[in-house]
């Protein structure tokens, strides 16, 4: 049991090293575009996004490659590799057109890492019966979200490239060390076709849904958020981190303590009440007083580790032969979110733009969010309620059949 929980607390490891260089490098945009590219603003925007555009095409195609084949070492090492050659090859003086592509494809081979890692503990998961794991795993994937703006700025104090070195070097190192922490493989050539993915794919509807709103919100919250606290409740930069940490940071810390709820109670059931909670923080966000956003602010972040923990459960519950697929479209339905979000804040931003009331805007963005969480429960509140109660009955025949097998 020892050894078990040894190799899951690695493999969380693995996926939070394997994380944290993509968030470090954020703190690192503006000085490194202006130190080489003369603060240019739209490629500095287009560099901030191209790579969840890049993850969005990679992670189905890499999902389909992984349920194909038994290469998951290989391919893991391979990606690796080239998300270490690409963070170096970002940080060159080289025209800022060859940085978006080499952007482009590191957030291809990030994404791709991410998922084989996620396959990895959800294959450990099932093969143990624990969805405990995947909360290990996921407070891993949190932790370096919460861990990589202040290690990003750290290292951005020496200098605008150390960042992506930094992170080139841990991307390098992983690829030592992390194909061997694979242990698990889909049958040997399975061939998957998409009519055998069809039914996969309804079963997760309303999961896959939750994990694109989710992060479709916090992509709204991103800029629009700063911009807030700065002009609307005079906040520094340092508070406004504060606040964002405090988030993040009840993320990480609830992710583990959700997915141990998922099997208490069901996923659906979790999934449904973080939406709501979710949703509910969200529109309050742009009506409170500054004291009470340091409340609001974590609330939102334990109601990410609902959503982040049931979905994940998900993605990782489905067979062996399909569950490339599933992971890679989980991470894909998030990175949508996570570039459609911005997009949707800044225009509704522009047009609402207001002298007589400055927070209007803002406003309108947070009520985007949350409308946007309770348009998708409306629409999937069938489909939750029938989960709910197919899941509840599902656990309550697990709990009788040792009890009749005693009988």
């Amino acid at each position: 049991m020892k050894n078990v929980q040894r190799s899951v607390y690695v493999l969380a490891t693995l996926s939070f090293l394997q994380m944290l260089p993509a968030i470090a490098i954020g703190p690192a945009v503006r000085p490194l575009f202006a130190h080489l590219h003369n603060e240019a603003e739209g490629p500095m925007h287009a560099f901030m996004s191209v790579n969840m555009l890049a993850a969005v095409i990679a992670a189905p195609l890499v999902g389909r490659l992984l349920d194909r084949h038994q290469h998951r070492r290989s391919v893991l090492f391979v990606m690796l590799v080239c998300d270490a050659l690409l963070l170096v090859t970002c940080a060159q003086p080289i025209p800022v057109h060859w940085v978006l592509l080499a952007r482009f494809f590191e957030g291809a081979a990030h994404v791709s890492a991410t998922t084989i890692l996620l396959i990895e503990a959800g294959a450990r998961a099932r093969e143990q019966d624990d969805p405990r794991i995947m909360g290990i795993v996921g407070s891993g994937l949190v932790a370096a979200i919460a861990a990589g703006h202040a290690v990003g700025a750290w290292l951005v104090a020496w200098s605008a490239e150390l960042p992506f070195l930094v992170g080139a070097a841990i991307a390098l190192g992983l690829s030592c060390w992390a194909p061997r922490e694979i242990r698990t493989s889909t049958p040997s050539r399975v061939r998957t076709s998409l009519s055998s993915l069809r039914p996969v794919l309804m079963d997760l509807g309303a999961p896959l849904g939750a994990a694109w709103v989710s992060r479709f919100a916090v992509g709204c919250l991103v800029v629009t958020f700063a911009l807030f606290g700065h002009k609307i409740h005079a906040l520094s930069d340092r508070a406004i981190g504060g606040l964002f940490a405090s988030m993040t940071g009840s993320f990480a810390l609830a992710t583990y303590i959700a997915s141990t709820l998922c099997s208490r109670f069901t996923p659906s059931l979790v999934l449904t009440a973080g939406c709501l909670l979710f949703g509910g923080g969200l529109g309050a966000l742009g009506f409170v007083d500054t004291r009470t956003l340091w409340c609001v602010m974590p609330l939102l972040g334990v109601a990410s580790a609902a959503i982040f923990s049931s979905t994940l459960n998900y993605a990782t519950s489905t067979r062996a032969s399909t569950s490339g697929r599933a992971v890679a479209l989980f991470n894909a339905a998030g990175c949508a979110g996570m570039l459609m979000g911005p997009i949707a804040a800044g225009v509704l931003s522009a047009l609402l733009t207001s002298h007589a009331d400055p927070s209007t805007r803002y406003r309108a963005v947070f009520l985007l969010a949350a409308g946007a969480v309770f348009a998708y429960l409306a629409l999937s509140s069938a489909r939750l309620l029938h989960m709910i109660r197919s899941e509840a009955t599902a656990a309550r025949q697990r709990e009788r059949a040792p009890q009749a097998a005693r009988a």
